[in-house]
């Protein structure tokens, strides 16, 4: 019977397909069908009832003839028919009786070790059967195999059948297969008299030894580790995810089960999806252990306990697009919330002492998220911008651009801000040349991509990957144009001509962030002031090697070389962050004219001390011109309030520089 769905060819009668799982709906011969026809159908019938040929066997079993006393054979020849039948009992031993399944097809060739794999369709405990060998290392042997009866409905199958012929239920599972006297699954079976039951942790069904060989059946389980598996692109997903997870810990540990595979390389996602729990090898049941004390007096359980915790966040970060060791704040370039990032840290630093406790803090984490989520509608930016020529300087190279939009579709607010900062350098006014041409392409760039593009009926908000490639194409494009200019005014003899970039979308309470060269991008917020960006210049590479100390940022006497801006190669290398804010968060945009005048600490006092962005920009100015003005000043301030509370002074939408006092 062909399946309606995959195309498959099943066994006649057969009522779920083999091979998909779905249903197979048997076709009715139809109604005016000829006799002739439905003779031919009972004669195809009759043929397919004949038995089968009688296989045979590999090796022919000859009948030895006796030789007569006077035909004495030669010691120095042996013809080839006699070479052929002097197989030794101990090479027929080892040869293990090489089987031969229905179909004629030889068992699976022997392991390194002589450790030979059963013939495929034999069965195993009168109630598997297997299917396919799918390993063979280490005295070790895998196989895919299948229930004869049915786990859930109980119902008797055909042979080789992959899911019941009455309730459709998977009949698959795996098999392993080692030598009883090396105890190969001891850890394993101990998992089997518990009956330990979770959607994230592999069922271990059944442990028996047949002939000397030890067998170990558990769950099926296929799919690529979390550390090999596509990242999820939403929060809520990876959340589920990581709840998931931790609650078959808790679900393990309340069995008394220690040491399973937690590691983001052992834990697998499965096709649905569903992250999986697999790897028992080296597991050890608490109950055993509750004697066996360590020198500080904690139980070698508590120990283990620990050590899966640490696993299981190292897991956690790996799903959260984390790369463990680093920072996780900065580690990500997923619009995750501050509520959450902390959770992972708290994992990876062994602060929970329980999985449960890890368990109650992503439960606040989400409910922090869906908090955030009904607010989501309700939210608008106010903006501040300022530039300044400075007291040095002869002209102001920096430029920036602010634009700000807000759509409110069914009384839903969907707020979009594009905000860039760039601080030119060249001589001859070649700078500020550079500066401007960089605004204009990254924002009209990034308007066409982002800001003009409708909300759906839902007021979908755009996935991260999408505004982060965004910023770089449209920096990437400022970049090349810079770069040609360059090429066409070489043969004029003007000095090349550069800028760095700092530039923000902010998309309803997530902020995509990007960078070259060493203007900045800071978050204020009720934790304090926070740089988000990496300056690319000589003297923070030393300090990051730890050649120079963190104060020198501001007194090196190569403090402006600067090794990565737009217009010195085809190409630029662009970095990228994503921060998610809460109403009363602000970024704040600016070139180095304003950090390296207003150090981190009176930056703070002053965004502390003005709520609107608009003031707070102009007292940055002030404070950077009082504290000497060295270079041009250009600073943004966007500002993420809710509804609820009434702007100080009205938000202007398109606001453009090159600003000069």
């Amino acid at each position: 019977m062909k399946c309606p769905y995959c195309g498959k060819e099943n066994r006649e009668g057969a009522k779920f397909c083999n091979y998909c799982g779905k249903p197979i709906t048997k076709e009715e011969p139809a109604a005016d069908a000829s006799q002739e026809e439905k003779l031919k159908q009972d004669e195809e019938a009759e043929q397919r009832k004949e038995p089968p040929e009688p296989v045979k066997d590999i090796v022919a079993q000859e009948k030895e003839e006796p030789v007569p006393p006077s035909e004495e054979k030669s010691d120095e020849v042996v013809s080839a028919k006699e070479t052929e039948q002097q197989v030794t009992a101990e090479e027929a031993d080892k040869q293990e009786k090489v089987a031969v399944s229905e179909e004629g097809e030889v068992a699976p060739p022997p392991s390194a070790e002589g450790f030979l794999p059963k013939a495929l369709d034999t069965m195993l405990n009168n109630s598997l059967q297997i299917v396919d060998l799918l390993g063979s290392e280490a005295e070790i042997n895998t196989y895919q195999a299948v229930f004869l009866k049915c786990r859930q409905c109980n119902a008797e199958n055909a042979s080789a059948e992959t899911y019941c012929d009455d309730c459709g239920a998977s009949l698959s599972l795996l098999v392993k297969e080692g030598l009883v006297a090396n105890n190969p699954f001891d850890s394993e079976r101990q998992l089997v008299p518990l009956g330990v039951i979770h959607p994230c942790v592999a069922q271990v069904y059944k442990y028996f030894e047949e002939e000397e060989r030890a067998y170990l059946a558990m769950e099926e389980v296929t799919g690529d580790s979390v550390a090999e598996s596509p990242l999820l692109s939403e929060e809520e997903p990876i959340l589920l995810r990581m709840l998931q997870l931790s609650e078959a810990v808790v679900t393990l540990h309340a069995n008394g089960v220690y040491g399973a595979g937690l590691e983001p390389e052992r834990v697998l996602i499965d096709t649905q999806g569903i992250p999986k729990i697999v790897d028992f090898q080296a597991c050890k049941l608490g109950a055993e252990m509750d004697d066996e004390k360590e020198s500080s007096g904690m139980s070698s359980w508590h120990t283990l306990q620990q050590q899966d915790l640490k696993a299981l966040g190292r897991t956690l970060a790996v799903c959260a697009g984390m790369k463990v060791g680093e920072d996780v704040s900065d580690a990500t370039a997923l619009p995750l919330s501050d509520e959450l990032k902390e959770v992972i840290q708290n994992a990876l630093t062994g602060k929970y002492q329980k999985a449960k406790e890890l368990v109650s803090a992503l439960r606040e984490a989400d409910e922090a998220i869906q908090a955030a989520k009904e607010r989501k509608g309700r939210l608008y930016l106010t903006v501040g911008k300022a530039s300044d020529v400075g007291k040095v300087r002869d002209s102001n190279e920096d430029s920036l651009i602010a634009i700000s939009s807000e759509s409110i579709h069914k009384s839903v607010r969907f707020p979009v801000g594009i905000y860039v900062v760039a601080d030119g350098m060249g001589g001859h006014s070649r700078g500020e040349v550079a500066s401007k041409m960089a605004i204009d392409i990254i924002s009209k760039q990034l308007s066409e991509g982002i800001l003009f593009t409708s909300p759906s009926e839902d007021v979908q908000l755009p996935e991260a990957d999408t505004v982060l490639s965004a910023l770089r194409e449209s920096i990437q494009a400022a970049n090349s144009a810079i770069y040609e200019a360059n090429a066409a005014s070489q043969s004029a003899g003007m000095e090349n001509m550069g800028t760095t970039i700092t530039a923000a979308v902010v998309i309803a309470d997530t902020a995509y962030i990007a960078n070259v060269g060493d203007s900045r991008t800071y978050l204020f917020s009720d934790k304090g002031l926070k740089k988000l960006t990496e300056d690319h210049s000589l003297i923070a590479r030393l300090i990051a090697l730890g050649m120079a100390k963190p104060e020198e940022i501001y007194t090196h006497p190569r403090k402006s070389e600067i090794y990565r801006s737009l217009g010195n190669d085809p190409d630029i290398e662009v970095d990228t962050f994503v921060q998610r804010l809460k109403p009363g968060d602000c970024l704040m945009l600016c070139s180095d004219g304003l950090w390296e005048m207003v150090r981190d600490e009176q930056l703070a006092e002053i965004l502390s001390a003005e709520s609107h962005p608009q003031t707070a920009c102009e007292k940055l100015i002030q404070a950077a011109n009082e504290n000497g003005g060295e270079d041009n000043i250009a600073v943004i301030i966007v500002k993420l309030e809710e509804a609820a509370a009434t702007p100080s002074k009205p938000n202007e939408h398109i606001n453009q520089g090159n600003i000069i006092e």
